[in-house]
C-alpha cells in the first residue's frame, strides 16, 4: 500500500449552506437558519450533485484520480455558490484494485466442463490471492453464530458469508439500519473468518436487490494485523 499526496476535501451540504447563511448574518440568527433547512429539505440541490459524482466520476478510491476529480468537482461546486474553498495536500492510505474474476469450477450437478462465473469485486483494502488464483471449497454461513458453530468446518476454506438485505425494512424508511445490519458481515466478517484459519471471505453485497444483482458494493473491510491480509470479495445477490 503506497502513500501519495492529494488534495482530500469532506465537507456537508449543510455546513456550505450554514456557511453562506453565516456571511449574510454574522450573528446565526435563528429564523435564518431555519429558512436554510426548509430551503434544504424542499431541494434536489444536494441529491443532484452527488448524482454528479457517482455518473461523472464513478469509483473514488482514497490517492485515486476519481478522488482527486471529486475533490476538484465539489470545490467548484461550492466556489459557484460563493463559498471560499481551500484545498491542502494531505498523505492518505493508497489501495490498488487489480482484476478480479471468480468461478464456481465444481458443484452438485455440476454437468462435465461447465463452470460458473460469479460476479464480485475486491473489498478496499483486502489483500491479493496468489498469482495462480485460489481454489478451495466454499462454506457458507447466515450469520456469525452460525461460523463459530461450524468453526471446525472453515480451515483451509472460503467463508461465504450469504447475509441478504433487509428490503422490508428499507421499504419502511429504515434503509440506514438495514445498511448498517448486513454491513456488519463485510467490515468484520474477513477479520473472524480468517482468525479462524478460512482461506479467503466472500460477503453478499449490502443492498437492495435493484441495484446489488449485478454491482457488487465494494467498502473497506477490516483484517486483523495478526494474520496475513486475506483475499475478501463482495458478490452479488443474485
Amino acid at each position: 500500500m503506497n502513500r501519495i499526496k492529494t488534495p482530500i476535501l469532506g465537507l456537508l451540504a449543510a455546513s456550505l449552506f450554514a456557511s453562506v447563511a453565516q456571511a449574510a448574518s454574522p450573528g446565526n440568527d435563528p429564523a435564518a437558519l431555519v429558512r436554510i433547512r426548509d430551503t434544504a429539505m424542499q431541494s434536489n440541490y444536494a441529491r443532484e450533485r452527488m448524482a454528479d459524482m457517482t455518473d461523472l466520476i464513478g469509483p473514488r478510491l482514497s490517492g485515486s484520480a476519481g478522488a482527486a476529480a471529486a475533490v476538484t468537482q465539489v470545490a467548484e461546486a461550492m466556489r459557484a455558490l460563493g463559498a471560499k474553498v481551500t484545498l491542502q495536500p494531505v498523505k492518505v492510505p493508497h489501495w490498488v484494485r487489480g482484476l478480479e474474476t471468480g468461478e464456481l469450477v465444481d458443484y452438485r450437478g455440476r454437468p462435465a466442463g461447465i463452470s460458473q462465473r460469479v460476479v464480485l469485486t475486491a473489498l478496499g483494502g483486502s489483500g491479493a490471492t496468489p498469482e495462480a488464483g485460489l481454489r478451495a471449497e466454499v462454506i457458507v454461513v447466515s450469520s456469525f453464530e452460525e461460523l463459530k458453530a461450524r468453526a471446525s468446518e472453515v480451515n483451509g476454506r472460503i467463508v461465504l458469508f450469504d447475509v441478504p438485505f433487509d428490503q422490508a425494512m428499507a421499504d419502511v424508511g429504515l434503509a440506514g439500519q438495514a445498511y448498517r445490519r448486513g454491513s456488519n458481515y463485510r467490515v468484520n466478517g474477513p477479520r473472524i473468518a480468517a482468525e479462524m484459519g478460512a482461506a479467503a471471505a466472500l460477503v453478499r453485497s449490502v443492498g437492495g436487490a435493484i441495484i446489488a444483482c449485478r454491482t457488487p458494493a465494494t467498502p473497506a473491510c477490516r483484517t486483523a494485523r495478526a494474520f496475513r491480509r486475506q483475499p475478501s470479495r463482495s458478490r452479488t445477490q443474485c
